[in-house]
């Protein structure tokens, strides 16, 4: 179903809607058809979902966040943290980074050099001497980079991809820090967007 259909679907509803309210009466196929309706529209925003990414990739604020996981990785057993993240720390705290990945795009107006990049399938963290930190996402089947650094005061000596939308640094200092973006990778997340503004 296209948008103009789907749109002249929900007009036909509403008006049925309306009527059957005035009369009391419902008719069973009524829920049937709302149904139909409200899975078509997760179909559409599903796939709407790595275009709104990819434009917003490079027009939106990503609500970039850095936050203090462990000021200090020696005194990791005496911190309070889910598991999953303790056992990353850990593994920060016992590795030195590995070899440098290539990006998978261009970066133009790079600040730096590359030093690191955390990346699986779907997004990639790119780190440079210089401070920056360069998001790249891949939407509809291609790599892209955001045009400016999503932080430019990073510097760190290894890290670690915690999910999609956010990775863990060792700084220089010894502690672990998020790093992370509001990344809308669900259908629930965009429809809650905002359309203007």
């Amino acid at each position: 179903m296209t948008p103009p259909e789907l749109k002249k679907q929900i007009s036909v509803l509403r008006k049925k809607l309306h009527a059957e309210m005035h009369t009391g009466m419902m008719d069973p196929s009524f829920a049937e058809q709302l149904d139909t309706l409200w899975k078509e529209e997760m179909k559409m925003l599903e796939e709407a979902l790595p275009q709104y990414r990819q434009k917003a990739l490079m027009t939106k604020d990503l609500c970039a966040a850095k936050e203090v996981v462990v000021k200090d990785l020696s005194h990791l057993k005496e911190c309070d943290l889910d598991s999953s993240v303790y056992a990353l720390c850990e593994k920060l705290k016992d590795t030195e980074l590995e070899d440098i990945a290539d990006p998978p795009a261009e970066i133009p107006g790079r600040n730096g050099n590359v030093i690191m990049t955390l990346q699986n399938g779907k997004v990639c963290f790119v780190f440079t001497d210089e401070g920056s930190v360069y998001l790249q996402e891949k939407n509809l089947g291609t790599w892209t980079c955001r045009p400016v650094p999503l932080f430019t005061d990073v510097l760190c000596d290894n890290g670690i991809l915690e999910s999609d939308s956010s990775c863990l640094i060792r700084d220089l200092d010894g502690g672990v820090q998020r790093l992370s973006y509001a990344r809308i990778d669900t259908v629930e997340k965009l429809m809650k967007v905002k359309l203007y503004g």
